[in-house]
């Protein structure tokens, strides 16, 4: 007779807003990319910290941060500190199982989606989550690969 096993959840017993990653392990280093515009105006940059970001968010351009892997909590959570995010949008973020929804904050709205593509390596379709959040002046991106 075959054995009925469930696996647990990493959140499980943990309060809601706990920042844990759930999905696929991720070996890569988070990669961050900022695009800051306006009409006389294009910065495009690579960023080595997320804390060089911060001085965008109040400047009269629109800002996007891009950031590819959702996996180190650090970095989720001083973006969603400095940014006043909810806690609870934070955690659907880094859970890469959210379906695909639309929440609106209304500060801010933040959009769920799934990307398919096929790896031709394996033959397997891929699905990954690419979450938006959209603000006054701001865009920031959170994918699971690049």
């Amino acid at each position: 007779m075959a054995k009925l096993v469930k696996k647990i959840s990493k959140k499980a017993g943990l309060p809601p807003g706990t920042l844990v990653h759930i999905g696929e392990d991720q070996k890569e280093k988070v990669k961050l990319r900022l695009i800051d515009y306006k009409e006389d105006h294009f910065e495009e940059k690579q960023l080595h910290t997320i804390f060089e970001s911060f001085p965008y968010r109040d400047m009269e351009s629109i800002t996007w941060l891009d950031i590819v892997g959702v996996h180190e909590v650090d970095i989720i959570g001083a973006l969603g500190k400095y940014y006043n995010l909810h806690g609870l949008l934070l955690e659907d973020i880094m859970n890469t199982d959210q379906r695909p929804k639309l929440d609106d904050y209304e500060d801010y709205l933040c959009l769920f989606l799934k990307i398919l593509s096929y790896d031709d390596l394996s033959h397997r379709l891929r699905v990954e989550q690419i979450s938006l959040v959209l603000g006054p002046r701001f865009v920031l991106t959170f994918q699971e690969r690049d």
